[in-house]
C-alpha cells in the first residue's frame, strides 16, 4: 500500500502524469516531512521546557507567598 499516484501528483506537483511518480519523488517527500516533524518536535520540546520552568516558578512563589502568611 503506497500513495495513490494520482493523489500524489495533486498534492505534490511531482512526476509527469498522476498514472505513476517515481520513487525518489516519494523519498524526497518522505524525507522533507520527516525534517518538518522534527522541526514541530523541537518547538514542542523548547515550549515544555519553558512551561516547566514557569511552572517551577510558580510552586516557587506560591511556597514563599505560604510561608510568608503563616507568620
Amino acid at each position: 500500500m503506497g500513495p495513490m499516484a494520482q493523489d500524489f501528483k495533486a498534492s505534490f506537483g511531482l512526476g509527469d502524469s498522476d498514472r505513476s511518480y517515481h520513487p525518489i519523488d516519494a523519498q524526497g517527500v518522505a524525507l522533507a516531512a520527516i525534517r518538518a516533524l522534527y522541526e514541530r518536535l523541537k518547538e514542542q520540546d523548547a515550549r515544555i521546557e519553558r512551561l516547566e520552568m514557569d511552572n517551577a516558578d510558580l510552586r516557587r512563589d506560591c511556597r514563599s507567598s505560604s510561608v510568608g502568611s503563616e507568620r
